[in-house]
């Protein structure tokens, strides 16, 4: 990752909650979404075309955006993340 890279990019950055609060699981410390990126980092993976938003984490907050809103059954983008669901998932069980 360079300087004009932030931590929600990286693969590494998880359980960030609405406020953008997360966790940085390399350097084990809370972070910032939109902190720059340290050189430590790797970039998330693209190969999403799989998944959509309406199972990522994040989709009621990108539910918000008025006429360019995601919609449940759009394919994910780059920063989709499952982490909560797959939490309740797996107590389901």
């Amino acid at each position: 990752m360079d300087r004009h890279d932030v931590c929600s990019e990286c693969k590494f950055f998880i359980n960030e909650d609405s406020f953008g609060d997360g966790w940085c699981g390399l350097h084990q410390k809370d972070c910032f979404c939109e902190n720059g990126a340290c050189e430590g980092g790797e970039v998330k993976g693209r190969d999403f075309s799989s998944r959509t938003c309406g199972e990522c984490d994040a989709f009621c907050e990108c539910g918000l955006g008025g006429a360019s809103a995601a919609k449940a059954d759009d394919a994910a983008c780059q920063y989709f993340d499952d982490t909560s669901l797959n939490q309740l998932r797996q107590l389901k069980k």
